[in-house]
């Protein structure tokens, strides 16, 4: 079984069919980071190409991309989500 990094906190995490938050460690972190790119703090600078697809060096720079975000500091507070609780 192939383990791997949450992009959220950085928690080890097995990529396996039976982890439905995948690659995510809970539906915290899956909501942490679906907020970052509802917010905007999460884009893509530019659009892929045929060109990117085809680079052999796309899972390292992918791979180093998530390693990176796992290493930013997530708050247990929940008032300092990205996003805030449609019904109180």
């Amino acid at each position: 079984m192939r383990i791997v990094q949450c992009p959220t906190c950085g928690k080890d995490v097995a990529w396996s069919i039976e982890n439905k938050f995948r690659p995510f460690c809970s539906e915290r972190c899956k909501l942490i980071d679906l907020g970052a790119w509802a917010t905007g703090q999460n884009s893509i600078s530019t659009p892929l190409t045929e060109k990117d697809l085809d680079d052999p060096n796309i899972e390292a720079q992918i791979t180093k991309y998530f390693q990176e975000q796992a290493t930013k500091d997530v708050s247990d507070d929940d008032n300092q989500l990205p996003i805030k609780p449609l019904i109180k």
